[in-house]
């Protein structure tokens, strides 16, 4: 076998295997490791309006990282009534050329960020979407887990299931991570056969941000950007999908007093 394809490789390997000491701890790896593994990989890599994405497969790549949540924090919140939990990040999230301090979090499989969401941004929609779709709720073996650090924030759904009616069989788990530069990653541990769902534009995959306008006589919804990644990427067991951000925010401490 040729050397200089193989050494580039291994190396690739070492780099990867000194990095997942850390994902035990925090659910992520050096981004300088990804950037490294990535290159000596198969990946899919697109531009977009405001993100640079790659996704590869990977089983134990995307191993490592999943977060095993030795203590995790529950989305207890949660329920039939009340489909979203509110969560207060511990570090500025820039999204959409603004800095973030909170993140909703909906079973439906994405999070929706954004400053004081409840008064002046209530018809503004920042959707992170690392799989929506309205999923089965009924049963009771669904989880959502949540860690927030002051440095990233990572939201893990486990399994979730499909209504029957999607013809879908079998459970999905996959975590979302937000990182405090914008950096952003989708992993997918267990996906079931989605050939049913494709074309048909029931589940969508990536960001979006819209604003709603409201009038007495019709209402009309702004699409600000978009980017689905559904039909770009293939998500399969141990996908992996990482999105750099093309506008880089000066980020500041929300909460510091003296401010």
């Amino acid at each position: 076998m040729d050397r200089s394809k193989i050494l580039p490789v291994l190396a690739a390997f070492f780099l990867l295997s000194l990095s997942c000491a850390l994902c035990h701890r925090s659910g992520t790896l050096s981004k300088r490791a990804l950037a490294q593994f990535m290159t000596v990989t198969n990946t899919k890599k697109g531009n977009h309006s405001h993100f640079k994405s790659t996704s590869f497969e990977n089983e134990f790549f995307a191993n490592s990282i999943w977060n095993k949540f030795s203590n995790p924090d529950y989305i207890t919140t949660l329920s039939f009534n009340n489909s979203k939990s509110k969560v207060w990040l511990k570090f500025a999230f820039p999204f959409n050329e603004q800095l973030n301090s909170e993140v909703y979090v909906h079973t439906a499989g994405y999070l929706d960020v954004g400053r004081d969401k409840d008064t002046k941004h209530e018809n503004l929609d920042q959707i992170i979407a690392p799989f929506m779709y309205p999923f089965k709720l009924k049963s009771r073996y669904w989880k959502i887990f949540v860690k927030s650090e002051t440095s990233y924030f990572i939201v893990q759904y486990n399994d979730m299931e499909f209504p029957d009616s999607a013809n879908v069989f079998g459970k999905m788990s996959f975590q979302v991570t937000l990182h405090e530069d914008g950096f952003i990653q989708f992993i997918y541990k267990e996906v079931p056969d989605l050939s049913f769902l494709k074309g048909r534009k029931t589940y969508f995959v990536g960001t979006l941000v819209q604003e709603r306008f409201f009038h007495p006589n019709f209402n009309e919804t702004r699409i600000n950007q978009e980017m689905n990644l559904a039909d770009f990427h293939e998500i399969r067991n141990s996908t992996v999908i990482a999105l750099r951000p093309l506008v880089r925010i000066v980020t500041t401490n929300l909460f510091d007093t003296n401010a």
